[in-house]
Formats: structure tokens, C-alpha cells, sequence
């Protein structure tokens, strides 16, 4: 089973659509596991309206980090394998068909896919150098070494047995998060574009930086306590 996780945070027109890819995967053995960020919105009543049992809301008071956030799904999730969504993006209906697919090699701990980065009318590839890009192993170093090799949430899924967890002391804690995961082993790219990515305004993330240098993991906002 897959555990896929979506915090969010009001957005119900977003997060509608990211709902609606989840459930029209050709993939069906999931949990969707919604963590709601203390919306104003009444996030609850939109979630009855589909109706499915593999829906798992979580309500918790306004926390505004990520990091934490994560960490509320992955505590809740059940799956041998995690896949993040965030509340604004969405995925093709093979998306967990495919990701799935590839574990069923076990030395395989993580899958990334390649996406639609969509910006406005503006739309881009992001993994678009594929014949420059490492694209199975031990994909570390190439992390750590090229600005290029940006993974978005809503790209990456990994095994649970792993038992990793964000860094709750970062505000975001997504790339020290990947980077960990990436340093237990071989990792693959999907290059088929199955998710796409919409950039705007008001992106819970829009304060992070994307950089993926070593360096930048470290160097985020530490929550205050």
C-alpha cells in the first residue's frame, strides 16, 4: 500500500483538484492521509463530499511548519511506500501505478519524477537535460553537486521502513529531509513528466529557497520555540 500525505492550509479550490488526481490514479491500493493546518475554510465538508473510504483527515491547530506537518502524516501512515502531494499540485492518473512499479525492486529506497513545472502560461520541464542527469543509483552526489537537481514534494516517494523523519527544528525541512533519504541508497528517476507543479503567490513554500546545494539544507529558518 501507498501512503499518500497532502497538508494544507484553506485552498479548497487547490486542494480539490489535487483530491481529485488521488482518487482517479489506476492505482488503488492507497491511504490519503489530509492534514489540515487549522483552515478557516471548512476543509472537513469538502472531504465528505467524495466520499471514499481511503481518505484520512487529520485536523490540527494552525502550526504554519511543514516540517512538523510531515511529520504528523508520516506518523499516521500506514503504507510501505510514502508519496507526498503538495495541496496546489497535481498528478497524472498513472503516477502511483508507475511509482509503485519501481519498487518492486527492493534495493530501490526512493523514486522521483520527472514534472511540468507550470508557472502562469509559462511551462517548463524540470528535469529537462536528461542525457546529462544520473538518472538511477546512488543519486547523493549528484544532489549535493548540481544546482539543477531540484526535487519538488510532490515528485518523491520513498519506503517507510526507512523510518526517516523531517528535521522539526527547520520550518520546511524538505531538501535536509530528501538528502537523508538519498544517503541510504540507490534512488531512481521517473523520466515521464506524471506531475505537475503550479508556482504562484501563495505557495506555503513560496519563503523557502529551492536551491539544492548541501549547504542550503542547513542554512534554513530555524522555528523558534
Amino acid at each position: 500500500m501507498i501512503s499518500v500525505i497532502t497538508i494544507t492550509h484553506n485552498r479548497s479550490e487547490f486542494l480539490t483538484r489535487a483530491i481529485r488526481s488521488v482518487l482517479d490514479q489506476d492505482f488503488h491500493d492507497f491511504e490519503y492521509i489530509i492534514i489540515d493546518d487549522g483552515s478557516d475554510e471548512d476543509i472537513e465538508t469538502l472531504i465528505k463530499t467524495f466520499n471514499d473510504p481511503r481518505i484520512i483527515y487529520v485536523y490540527t491547530k494552525r502550526l504554519a511548519r511543514i516540517s512538523a506537518l510531515r511529520n504528523l502524516g508520516l506518523e499516521k501512515a500506514k503504507g510501505q511506500i510514502i508519496s507526498f502531494l503538495d495541496n496546489d499540485d497535481f498528478w497524472e492518473p498513472s503516477y502511483l501505478r508507475q511509482v509503485n512499479s519501481k519498487f518492486s525492486a527492493p534495493e530501490i529506497k526512493a523514486v522521483i519524477s520527472n514534472a511540468i513545472i507550470s508557472k502562469g502560461e509559462k511551462k517548463e520541464v524540470l528535469f529537462n537535460d536528461l542525457k546529462n542527469l544520473k538518472v538511477s543509483g546512488n543519486l547523493l552526489e549528484q544532489k549535493l553537486k548540481n544546482d539543477q537537481f531540484v526535487i519538488h514534494p510532490s515528485c518523491f516517494s520513498f519506503r517507510n521502513s526507512l523510518n526517516l523523519r523531517s528535521n522539526a527544528e527547520l520550518k520546511y525541512g524538505d531538501n535536509d529531509l530528501f538528502l537523508r533519504i538519498l544517503a541510504n541508497g540507490n534512488s531512481l528517476i521517473i523520466q515521464e513528466e506524471l506531475v505537475t507543479i503550479i508556482k504562484h503567490q501563495t505557495n506555503m513554500s513560496s519563503q523557502a529557497t529551492y536551491d539544492s546545494t548541501f549547504i542550503q539544507a542547513y542554512f534554513e529558518e530555524l522555528e523558534n520555540p
